[in-house]
């Protein structure tokens, strides 16, 4: 749907969803005119150009609901991108919360997945917000989403993400190294004693490789 009019009003205490009047939404007076107004003018100019939709929501807090709960609703409620093609994505900032959310239509699923919208938020909407930089994150990431959409790759993961793989990897070496051990030794009683080394060797220089 175009942005227009949408509200749903919440039951037993929880944060009503707001109405879709814009691209986006700021309940927290986060954003200055200026930065809203230019958020806003690209994402409707890229809905226009498109079709698909992404949208931003700032609000206090969505308790006592989980962020993903609420986005589910939030979803439900403003219907963004087309209705056949289930094509909108909406960034939700729960400020007070300190929590964040991709919300993503099941069009857009193959070109967004989770672990993308994860990297998304970690990588470049957290680290700006960390330094105060509010619209600066969510203009890079409403930048990246857009890019995703027409079929652009997200760029291979940072040097600190690679890192975290590589620590979990080196966790696990002393257990895998046990194990070549142990394989080798079996492997030595049923081949005889050049062979099971040979085994040995081949498996414990493949994890020091």
């Amino acid at each position: 749907m175009l942005f227009g009019i949408a509200s749903s009003q919440a039951a037993d205490g929880l944060v009503d969803i707001p109405p879709l009047q814009s691209a986006v939404t700021d309940l927290t007076q986060t954003l200055s005119a200026e930065e809203q107004a230019a958020l806003n003018q690209k994402l409707s100019q890229f809905s226009q150009l498109s079709g698909s939709q992404v949208a931003v929501l700032l609000l206090p807090s969505t308790q006592p609901e989980e962020i993903s709960q609420f986005g589910i609703r939030l979803a439900d409620a403003w219907k963004v991108g087309r209705e056949k093609q289930d094509d909108g994505v909406i960034i939700i900032v729960a400020k007070n919360d300190r929590k964040m959310r991709i919300e993503v239509g099941y069009g857009l699923e193959g070109a967004i997945p989770d672990a993308i919208a994860k990297r998304i938020i970690s990588e470049q909407i957290a680290p700006a917000f960390k330094q105060g930089q509010f619209y600066q994150g969510l203009n890079l990431a409403t930048d990246t989403l857009i890019k995703l959409i027409q079929g652009e790759q997200l760029p291979a993961p940072t040097k600190q993400t690679r890192q975290a793989h590589a620590d979990d990897w080196m966790s696990m070496l002393p257990i895998l190294m046990f194990a070549a051990i142990v394989g080798g030794a079996i492997f030595k009683g049923m081949l005889g004693d050049f062979p099971g080394s040979l085994v040995t060797g081949g498996l414990l220089g493949g994890l020091a490789g």
